[in-house]
């Protein structure tokens, strides 16, 4: 009998949402129009009721869409490179739904801009 391990894509989903969490505005191909494509981008592998806790603190959604308000909180962060460093993951029977908890590091920006500062210098 073969069976898939249900977990298996866990690792690329979260390799790929730290990725979105490291873009710039300002890229070769251009591909952001405008800044509110650029800040829809991260973490947008998210629902938009996921449950999202940003520096300990619990975001609480307007309108019902919690990745909005991240993204917004986002966008005024500096920029950040982030490394996956491991995972648990469980998978609750039925539903399909993942319980993971995952460690890392990240590298900020040590310039003092935010997302915003290069967003703006860009379009100046």
């Amino acid at each position: 009998m073969n069976q898939q391990d249900p977990t298996q894509p866990v690792e690329p989903f979260l390799k790929n949402l730290l990725s979105t969490l490291d873009l710039q505005y300002q890229t070769p191909s251009n591909q952001y129009p405008n800044v509110e494509a650029y800040a829809t981008q991260f973490a947008k592998q998210l629902k938009q009721t996921s449950a999202i806790i940003m520096n300990g603190k619990p975001l609480i959604p307007t309108q019902n869409d919690s990745r909005l308000e991240f993204q917004k909180k986002w966008l005024a962060t500096p920029l950040t490179t982030h490394q996956l460093n491991s995972f648990d993951t469980h998978l609750i029977p039925g539903t399909g739904t993942f319980i993971i908890n995952l460690s890392g590091k990240v590298r900020f920006d040590e310039s003092g801009k935010n997302r915003l500062d290069l967003v703006y210098n860009v379009m100046t």
